[in-house]
């Protein structure tokens, strides 16, 4: 039996998928340098300062004007007012969009052979269409809904609130290794708050040959206070400025 040739479709260009691995490089690059910037640095500096400061909030009991979708239990109600909390969508209406889409079709058919074991040491040569497909792009209308925002109303509280407020902050500090706390003076109806505590390490590094550089990191005080001035050592600085003795 005769066969008909039929042409072949020739491969299509895929420009989409080039941009598409394009952006995709771009982003990997761009994620590349921020986490090479992140990264903490490996520096051998010497030390050249270490300093620290302690601080202790004052507070003490402050009327505050507050608004609320609630009114808390200790709160002394001003007043109310209806306001929008939030939006909703609401249908508003339906409107045409033509949308592109794809779908597999026929291309052409290709002739396939199999063989069938007949049983008594002879085979069956046999020859069956087989399909071949493509996708096609084609457009249909579709009818999208349209949403309108709607306002949500609520009651607003209005109210005056007592709260323990920081008014003041006690701070002591030195060039040295031997922090201490400061000691808050305080006044009638006040009490002591947080406590923080910082300790700094101020050091120089070689940037490039022959040109150096100055920089003061965080540490912890456990690292801290075993440091030396003048001590040459192996820190890891992250990106936020903190730094750690490198443990080799």
């Amino acid at each position: 039996s005769c066969q008909k040739n039929i042409p072949q479709n020739t491969p299509k260009k895929k420009p989409l998928l080039r941009r598409v691995l394009l952006i995709l490089g771009i982003f990997a690059a761009i994620i590349f340098g921020m986490m090479s910037c992140l990264a903490p640095k490996i520096k051998n500096v010497t030390i050249d300062d270490l300093d620290w400061e302690r601080t202790i909030d004052i507070e003490e009991v402050v009327t505050h004007n507050e608004s609320d979708w609630s009114l808390p239990d200790d709160a002394r109600l001003q007043y109310t007012k209806r306001e929008i909390q939030s939006y909703k969508d609401v249908l508003d209406h339906y409107e045409t969009v033509t949308e592109t889409k794809t779908r597999s079709v026929i291309d052409h058919y290709e002739e396939k052979s199999s063989y069938v074991d007949l049983g008594n040491g002879y085979f069956e040569e046999q020859t069956e269409s087989v399909p071949v497909y493509t996708e096609e792009t084609y457009t249909e209308d579709v009818e999208k809904p349209v949403y309108r925002k709607e306002p949500v109303y609520a009651t607003k509280y209005y109210y005056e609130i007592d709260k323990w407020t920081v008014v003041d902050t006690a701070k002591s500090s030195g060039n040295d290794q031997n922090p201490s706390w400061p000691e808050p003076k305080l006044k009638d109806g006040q009490r002591t708050g947080a406590e923080e505590e910082h300790y700094f390490v101020t050091a120089t590094y070689e940037k490039k040959k022959g040109k150096t550089e100055t920089g003061r990191y965080e540490m912890d005080f456990s690292q801290w206070k075993e440091l030396k001035k003048g001590e040459k050592i192996e820190l890891k600085i992250d990106a936020a400025g903190f730094a750690e003795v490198n443990q080799k």
